[in-house]
């Protein structure tokens, strides 16, 4: 893969990132359901002009069917993703799904036949491996257990996205053809779950509109970004690259919403100190001592 194919994997790991981030701020607020179909359709919208102006010529029906299906998957994972993120610790459940979502997809592109060398396996494997650490460092509490069932099915719900796209730009080489009709099937799959179930709010999403349109675009950059990534190299390489995208989305936690990072999630000087025994809890008094004084003339007692 070429350096520019790089920046733009790493575009799209940043784009995601923040859109997880937001996406899962939008969803503690409004719901998760409410957040995944407006964000969807915001999405729709946005392609639908881009991809009228470019104009490319008719797909066929190979591309259609992958790309229609990569939107199921994404749908499912979007769904999942943004309700794990509502109800756990982003810091935890972003990288989860992201190495679930990159481990799969490399997985499939040695058994499709696909070969890199050396130097790149071994970027690949350390990118893995950044993924995986970041998630070592969270806590494992009850609600983290909770929600490592959401975290993998979006995590193989991106990772089956990020296969069908691979395989509908094959068949033609389109860029934004797949991604309108992936986006709109995911779009469709969640207007017809809202319509039957009336879970969206959208009279509650109205006030969140512009972080809901924040979360749509940001989340549409890393479709794109991933996209021409590919378009660069080998399809193991982008994924693991884009994969990165949860360093974003627990780095933001951290400085955002203060959740705790374990060190190694984050092995950095500037983390916070953990807190010692010597460090003053909050609200309670300290212990007074007998001064030095008193205690060699015998009249007070040394405080344990």
């Amino acid at each position: 893969m070429d350096p520019i194919g790089i920046v733009l994997g790493v575009a799209s790991a940043l784009s995601w990132g923040g859109s997880d981030f937001a996406g899962g701020l939008a969803s503690r607020a409004i719901g998760s359901f409410t957040t995944a179909t407006i964000t969807q359709v915001i999405g729709f919208a946005a392609l639908s002009v881009v991809t009228f102006v470019a104009a490319e010529s008719t797909p066929d029906q190979a591309e259609m069917a992958w790309s229609l299906a990569a939107g199921v998957g994404g749908a499912i994972a979007s769904a999942s993703l943004y309700r794990a993120l509502a109800v756990g610790e982003m810091s935890l459940v972003a990288p989860l799904t992201g190495a679930v979502g990159a481990g799969v997809p490399v997985l499939a592109s040695f058994a499709l036949g696909e070969r890199v060398g050396p130097l790149q396996a071994t970027g690949i494997g350390c990118a893995l491996g950044a993924v995986v650490v970041v998630s070592l460092g969270s806590r494992t509490g009850p609600t983290s257990w909770r929600v490592l069932p959401l975290a993998a099915a979006a995590g193989l719900g991106f990772a089956f996205f990020y296969v069908a796209m691979d395989r509908a730009t094959a068949v033609s080489g389109h860029l934004w053809l797949p991604l309108l009709m992936a986006r709109g099937s995911a779009a469709g799959v969640f207007v017809v779950l809202a319509a039957v179930t009336r879970a969206a709010s959208l009279g509650a999403a109205s006030r969140f509109l512009p972080l809901l349109v924040i979360v749509g675009l940001t989340d549409l950059g890393g479709s794109l970004f991933f996209m021409l990534a590919n378009a660069s190299g080998p399809l193991s390489i982008a994924v693991v690259l884009s994969s990165l995208y949860p360093v974003t989305t627990a780095l933001l936690a951290w400085l955002v919403l203060r959740e705790r990072l374990g060190r190694p999630q984050l092995a950095r000087p500037w983390l916070p100190p953990r807190r010692g025994r010597l460090q003053r809890r909050p609200g309670r008094r300290p212990r007074r001592t007998a001064s030095r004084s008193s205690t060699s003339s015998g009249r007070g007692r040394r405080c344990r």
